[in-house]
């Protein structure tokens, strides 16, 4: 926040986007470990077969997908909400060399 020089509307916006993707975030990381535990399990007690793995794989997949989506649309609220030179400074903080470049919001609108 101080890097960038946020407002406080914009500063009061982007704790909202952390806690909606955090709890999103938590939900999904719970889901995720329940079945990697499930699929231990049933290779412990040797209880898979090729089309139950399949399945479970699939299954977490998806989660780990829906999660990485969660995260990154977090990023898109947040870039949405930044003036251009904002912008530019929140991606070379997270490692782009150039900014507008990289910027996500480009591809959206």
């Amino acid at each position: 926040a101080g890097e960038l020089d946020l407002t406080e509307e914009q500063l009061a916006a982007t704790r909202g986007i952390f806690a909606r993707m955090e709890a999103s975030a938590i939900e999904l990381g719970r889901e995720i470990v329940a079945r990697e535990r499930r699929l231990d399990e049933l290779f412990a007690a040797r209880e898979i077969d090729p089309e139950t793995l399949a399945t479970e794989v699939e299954r977490l997949g998806e989660l780990n997908g829906r999660l990485r989506a969660v995260h990154l649309a977090a990023h898109l609220d947040t870039t949405d909400l930044l003036t251009p030179a904002q912008r530019e400074s929140y991606f070379r903080a997270r490692g782009y060399e150039d900014g507008e470049a990289h910027d996500p919001s480009r591809h959206h609108g």
